[in-house]
């Protein structure tokens, strides 16, 4: 009971232990003791002022650059369709329904992976999914462009939905994360006009490619295809 009421007095009188006991306790004096204590308390920040404090420089421009060609997928993945009936229905002698439902499979596709992709991004990060998203939907938007049958066609496209939606999502929230509040709602406002440059080529690609009744493609000196 001494001792306790002895340490409890000692601690209510911190500063009146003598510096030649502190420098033999810890071999520091009081002075450098305090001094060690401000030097290492952690230094506590919100995201907000974290990236507030990188400003806006070189990374945001190439980021929103960046961001462009992924922005012209996403009116291919969704608008395509549209623009290849007129050739599709011939070749694949396509009915009404047949071209309703792969117009909407693409979007059955987005809506079955709505939850998935929400888990994995948080999960895995947001980059990995971006890459390896764009990538894959990339490849099946070839193979969706090869396609010689309905079903193949259908295939195709709902995993171009799919794979697409996930990527597409965390990109949107990639960018309105990575600028501090001032420049957020402008980088925004600015991927909307990507979107809408994007809805005025496409159709100016297929303007030029299906208004052309054949194409010869030769390659290393053969013919390998006419379309």
């Amino acid at each position: 009971m001494v001792a306790q009421g002895c340490d409890a007095e000692a601690a209510a009188r911190g500063g009146d232990i003598p510096h030649d006991h502190l420098f033999k306790v810890t071999g520091l004096s009081s002075n450098n003791l305090q001094k060690l204590a401000q030097d290492t308390a952690p230094v506590v920040s919100d995201f907000e002022a974290a990236i507030a404090a990188t400003q806006y420089g070189r990374f945001n421009i190439l980021l929103l650059a960046c961001s462009l060609p992924a922005f012209w997928s996403a009116v291919s993945v969704t608008s395509s369709v549209s623009y290849i009936f007129t050739r599709a229905k011939c070749d694949m002698n396509l009915s009404l329904l047949d071209m309703g439902t792969v117009t909407a499979i693409t979007y059955a596709g987005m809506i079955m992976s709505a939850m998935i992709w929400g888990f994995l991004s948080d999960t895995l990060g947001r980059r990995y999914i971006m890459v390896w998203g764009f990538l894959g939907a990339g490849v099946l938007e070839v193979a969706a462009a090869l396609s010689q049958s309905f079903a193949m066609l259908l295939v195709t496209r709902f995993f171009c939905g799919f794979l697409f939606n996930g990527p597409f999502a965390v990109l949107l929230s990639y960018i309105a994360e990575l600028h501090r509040t001032e420049h957020r709602a402008r980088a925004l406002l600015l991927t909307s006009m990507f979107y809408t440059l994007a809805n005025t080529t496409l159709p100016l690609l297929a303007w030029a490619f299906l208004t052309h009744p054949e194409w010869d493609v030769e390659l290393f000196g053969g013919q390998i295809g006419e379309f």
